[in-house]
């Protein structure tokens, strides 16, 4: 008799029993390089596992795809943080030229280059804060 889980073990883990019972097939070796072939090809799956009950059972595997797209959150992350400090270097090495030499047009010209780096950055802030 199937064993209700406890404590579920994955976040949005919707099966509800415990995977305990072990299913087993002896397969040639050309069968066996087929079916890792198989697999490799679905690129879906990061288990042979959850490739076969993918294939027996035919659903998509909720957990894989959760944490797929949290993988992809936190490198497109690390993209906006890289661009960023970019950003931020950038507008450092205008502050310091307008500090070091101090005439009226390139002041003027560094001053509205960096009002559109602040306003850039804030509307990035604001998207950031939508999340």
């Amino acid at each position: 008799m199937a064993t209700a889980k406890t404590h579920p073990g994955r976040t949005n883990d919707d099966h509800q029993f415990k995977r305990d019972t072990r299913f087993e097939i002896r397969l040639s070796e050309i069968e066996y390089e087929a079916l890792v072939a198989q697999w490799h090809k679905s690129g879906k799956h990061n288990s042979m596992a959850r490739y076969a009950r993918a294939c027996i059972f035919g659903d998509e595997d909720k957990i894989e795809i959760h944490l797929n797209q949290k993988k992809q959150t936190g490198l497109d992350r690390l993209k906006v943080q890289g661009a960023l400090g970019k950003i931020g270097s950038n507008f450092n090495q205008l502050a310091k030229q307008l500090n070091s030499k101090y005439d009226f047009i390139t002041a003027k010209t560094l001053i509205a280059e960096m009002e559109k780096i602040r306003i850039e950055l804030e509307k990035i802030s604001n998207l950031n804060d939508g999340e």
